[in-house]
């Protein structure tokens, strides 16, 4: 790998933390004064090594500033952490133990080990490295870090190489990942403008903004979801496919590789399964656009002919409820559709209209049945669209499992990772909550699949659970994944506070979805136009925006890193 010096030179900056101990063997006493030039000499070394910024606690905390504060964020915001070891290193250690004494190093290197930092372990003048058994539980990884020894004497020269290795080796890292990221960001901005925007171009230019609008409302699900939730789940999911990926690119193991990739190829197969069984079933309003008579590409086909009269000679109580609708006036495909659906959730069915309906409703679901007619534009977007949710939906499925099974390693010495594994609960957590919306919104739409799929008029009030049983599939499988999530939070790492607040959304999620189906029909009325549906969801993201606020691992605080009071 090639190693680039200078942090800077890729417009990084690199920061480090010096931890010593003011009383240890290499650090002398003039007039009662502590002699810190090793540590002062260290400093130096580090910033020739290509780190903009060393933290050393003799020149960063100002009179009168919370040093613990101080130091627990300049650890934190790390990207070494070097730590000085030497004759009398251990021995203080066991003092302040014995004595009962605070001791901040202590605090500096659990801080270090819990965020996973890059830890260098530096001896000084012959001090070996603590025995495992020597130190406290809370630090005893710190044994594992492989050590650099030196001697004050002339260990400027020595260290300035192997800490510029390390600077190179932080700074390619740091470039890779922020290559992945602009790729993935690229790629997720593609996949929003797919499935949240081209269908509305496409749909608008087809089939006109009146009958596009209250299609579009009418499958939410499809159409309107994407536009405001899709960015909260593809902001969840960056994390966990970041990891994967950059574990992928680490790994020297051929093994490792197939193993991280494991969640891209399954979630890969489950999407292709779903949009083969999509893609061979029955078509919908809005996938097809046959040519119907006295309409563009118009046709003589009599099969089309029930469909493009459906409003021919209304009674005048059908007239004086509907007669300016947009589908009375024009009978062009799809709003034959309008026509099957819209006065029997309204209450305004009358007898003429339900002795002529039958028919027309048979004709209607032949056409979506047989696939005899042509393709819509709209059905093109909408497959794309519907390949990215199925995918980004099969893949969050199936890292839920991999990362409870899997531990992230770091490539260097294959020691488990904590924090990738953590984030990606998090996040995948937060994501499969996103997802939980996407449950109600679908809920409202089979009820509409099924007023037009009914085609005896006086039996169409009736519940059919067969449209609705790929969704209570769909709520289940997403509550299963959460609740394994919400699980290893708790039980992993002590996510208490986390997991509550995730349940009690998902609980909402799910209400919401149980009262949709409840009223149904009352909700048809209202539910058909795009302002509902855009003015209940901005609501809903502002409350899934406060949520990701706490689900934000950058701004959550990690327990078990806690400042002493």
């Amino acid at each position: 790998m090639p190693y680039l010096r200078q942090g800077s030179a890729m417009g990084q900056i690199l920061k480090a933390f010096i931890s010593y101990r003011r009383r240890d063997a290499y650090v002398s006493f003039k007039n009662g004064e502590a002699d810190n030039s090793l540590v002062i000499g260290l400093q130096g070394a580090l910033r020739k090594a290509g780190f903009n910024e060393v933290f050393l606690d003799t020149g960063n905390i100002e009179i009168s500033e919370d040093y613990k504060t101080k130091i627990y964020d300049a650890v934190s915001d790390a990207d070494l952490v070097v730590a000085v070891v030497g004759n009398r290193w251990l021995d203080i250690l066991r003092e302040k133990e014995k004595s009962g004494e605070y001791d901040i190093l202590l605090d500096e290197i659990k801080i270090a080990l819990d965020r996973e930092k890059e830890i260098v372990p530096l001896l000084v003048d012959g001090a070996s490295m603590p025995n495992e058994s020597d130190l406290p539980e809370s630090i005893r990884p710190f044994h594992d870090r492989n050590a650099q020894s030196t001697k004050s004497a002339d260990f400027e020269q020595k260290i300035v190489g192997p800490m510029a290795r390390i600077a190179g080796k932080i700074t390619w890292r740091r470039q890779r990942a922020s290559w992945w990221f602009r790729a993935y960001l690229i790629v997720a901005c593609l996949a929003w403008y797919f499935c949240a925007i081209q269908p509305h171009i496409v749909g608008f230019l087809e089939f006109g903004p009146k009958s596009w609008g209250a299609m579009a409302a009418i499958w939410s699900g499809f159409f309107i979801w994407p536009i405001f939730f899709l960015p909260l789940a593809l902001f969840a999911l960056r994390p966990p496919i970041l990891s994967i990926i950059e574990s992928v690119t680490s790994t020297s193991r051929f093994h490792d590789k197939i193993v991280y990739l494991t969640p891209l190829i399954f979630g890969t197969i489950l999407a292709g399964l779903a949009i083969a069984i999509e893609l061979g079933g029955q078509e919908t309003p809005w996938s097809i656009h046959p040519a119907l008579p006295d309409c563009p590409r118009a046709s003589s086909a009599t099969r089309f002919q029930p469909l493009s009269h459906y409003n021919a000679a209304p009674d005048a109580a059908f007239t004086q409820d509907f007669g300016d609708q947009f589908w009375m006036k024009d009978s062009c495909w799809p709003n034959v559709f309008y026509y099957l659906t819209v006065p029997l959730y309204s209450a305004s069915a009358s007898s003429e209209y339900l002795a002529r309906r039958p028919a027309i409703a048979h004709s209607f679901n032949s056409m979506l049945r047989d696939g005899g007619a042509p393709h819509s534009m709209v059905f093109y977007p909408y497959v794309i669209s519907f390949s990215v949710l199925i995918w980004l939906l099969g893949t969050g499925v199936v890292m839920s499992i991999f990362y409870v099974m899997v531990q992230i390693r770091r490539p260097d010495d294959f020691s488990i990772l904590r924090l990738p594994s953590e984030r990606a609960y998090i996040y995948l957590t937060y994501t499969f909550i996103t997802m939980m919306i996407w449950v109600p919104f679908r809920i409202n739409t089979d009820y509409f699949k099924y007023l037009y799929s009914c085609t005896d008029s006086p039996a169409c009030h009736s519940v059919d659970p067969k449209l609705y049983f790929v969704d209570m599939v769909l709520a289940v499988s997403l509550l299963i994944c959460y609740s394994f999530l919400s699980l290893g939070l708790v039980v992993k790492y002590k996510r208490w506070a986390l997991a509550l607040l995730g349940a009690l959304a998902v609980t909402v999620a799910l209400l919401g979805a149980l009262l949709i189906y409840k009223y149904r029909v009352q909700l048809a009325g209202i539910s058909d136009t795009w302002q509902f549906s855009v003015g209940l969801s901005i609501p809903i993201i502002l409350l899934m925006l406060a949520l990701g606020y706490a689900f934000d691992p950058s701004i959550t605080r990690f327990d078990g890193v806690e400042k002493d009071d």
